[in-house]
């Protein structure tokens, strides 16, 4: 009897350490398969809640009512499992408690300290987003460090793995490989194009392009899910995942790349930097550059090397469940590289270095029309260069979209460079100056705004009597 027992509770064992390996793979029905069986098991305390968090978690997963902790009833819990599990049960389980309870269960979190287990489940809880969200507010701060430290460790642990493995596979295949995601998707083996025929999925490509994307070139599953199947359930992001995985991985390898390049394990999806090179990072690089250099020639060199890598940025597709990720960091891009654009063309000019400010500030104002530094740096450039009539040309474009786009007038400082580009174009025409400088800019801007609005009310009018074809 003793023997049947111990084997009893050696097969538990094993089932619920494989069900949590199952769970940190995002496996979550097959984490049910060996964790649901334990229900009507005899368990001691700790496999008891190890198993109710298990489940809750495949619960959560799948959107449903939680409907495994069963061990949240009874006394106050002493240990760090006991006292996650009730934390839990508080924020998911039947009717959330109040506000005074909620307090009392973070105050006794507070009180131990965190272990392996719970803080296992710490990590896996908080990869859910509303629910993470919601459990990360009753996390005492010792917790969510934890939880920090472990996550960062087992990156590490994951990287640390890859290279290992790519340094093995470089010396093997000598192959390079490089991926280009501004302007389009261009993925090249040893220069070779990958030829789109070759992608037979579209998420295949849309994996490798978010991936190389991402400064780390690697993502948690999870986050792939949010990104590229936000529409799908777990289960069915998850296989999305592993299709893309494998599409991926033959598009590359029918032209020669090392399969390995694209790492799927412990639940992260890496892209191999040993391997592959990005022109993206490249780009980073020099934005990075002209954004902290100290001297004004570096800053304004790597902004022009910025400027000719960026072509267009990101392509963003027009539709598809991935196109609002690609859209956030097409604009979070674009952002910095803008940046970089009106301070290189600053710099340039502060070394009178015209040119160079001209085409870094005329590349600014062409994404950005309604950006007032990108336009102000771009007409004194022209100012510079005695070109008055294209600055004058760039401030009424200027003021024509911000009125179009925005509804309003352009701010102090580019008035008051208009009237300095007003008063130069009237001295250089040997005009004199007896008038006040801005006034003939004002008189103009009010005209044009009072016929703008003289014609919308008109339209206003034609449209209510019903006089518009």
């Amino acid at each position: 009897m003793a023997n049947e027992s111990h084997d009893e509770v050696m097969l538990n064992l094993l089932s619920l350490g494989a069900g949590l390996v199952h769970l940190q793979e995002g496996a979550f029905a097959q984490a049910e398969a060996m964790l649901k069986p334990l229900l009507s098991a005899s368990l001691p305390q700790w496999m008891g809640q190890a198993r109710d968090l298990g489940l809750a978690l495949v619960a959560l997963s799948n959107h449903e009512a939680l409907s495994y902790l069963s061990c949240v009833e009874g006394d106050s819990p002493t240990t760090p499992m006991g006292a996650l599990t009730k934390v839990v049960a508080t924020l998911f389980y039947k009717t959330r408690e109040p506000l005074e309870r909620r307090l009392e269960h973070k105050q006794r979190l507070g009180q131990c300290r965190p272990d392996a287990l719970s803080v296992l489940f710490v990590d896996l809880l908080l990869s859910f987003d509303f629910q993470g969200a919601a459990l990360k507010d009753l996390l005492p701060k010792s917790w969510r460090k934890a939880a920090e430290d472990r996550r960062k460790l087992r990156k590490a642990l994951v990287v640390a793995s890859i290279q290992e493995k790519s340094t093995e596979a470089v010396a093997s295949s000598g192959t390079t490989v490089s991926i280009h995601v501004l302007g389009g998707l261009q993925i090249r083996v040893d220069g070779k194009l990958v030829p789109k025929k070759q992608w037979r999925r579209t998420s295949a490509s849309s994996l490798l392009e978010c991936l190389a994307l991402l400064e780390s070139h690697m993502a948690y599953r999870y986050e792939l899910f949010a990104w590229l199947w936000p529409d799908k359930t777990v289960e069915k992001a998850r296989q999305a995942l592993y299709s893309a995985v494998s599409a991926a991985r033959k598009a590359l390898g029918a032209i020669g790349a090392d399969k390995s390049l694209l790492v799927h394990q412990n639940g992260l999806v890496s892209l191999d930097t040993q391997q592959v090179s990005y022109d993206i990072d490249q780009l980073r690089r020099h934005i990075d550059s002209a954004l902290g250099a100290r001297s004004a020639s570096v800053c304004a060199t790597e902004a022009l090397r910025a400027s000719r890598l960026y072509s267009g940025g990101l392509f963003v597709p027009p539709i598809g469940a991935a196109s609002d990720f690609f859209a956030h960091e097409h604009d979070a891009l674009e952002q910095r590289y803008l940046d970089a654009l009106v301070r290189g063309a600053h710099r340039a000019r502060e070394i009178q270095h015209s040119r160079d400010s001209l085409q870094l500030s005329r590349a600014a104002f062409a994404l950005a029309p309604c950006r007032e530094d990108a336009c102000t740096e771009l007409v004194r450039a022209l100012m510079d260069m005695r070109r008055f009539s294209e600055a004058e040309e760039v401030c009424r474009e200027f003021r024509v979209e911000m009125r179009r786009r925005y509804r309003q007038s352009p701010g102090a400082t580019m008035n008051a460079l208009t009237n300095e580009l007003v008063r130069l174009r009237s001295m250089e025409a040997g005009e004199g100056w007896a008038q006040p400088a801005g006034r003939k800019w004002e008189l103009d801007y009010l005209e044009e705004e009072a016929l703008e609005k003289a014609n919308e009310a008109s339209l206003a009018a034609r449209d209510k009597e019903g006089t518009i074809d």
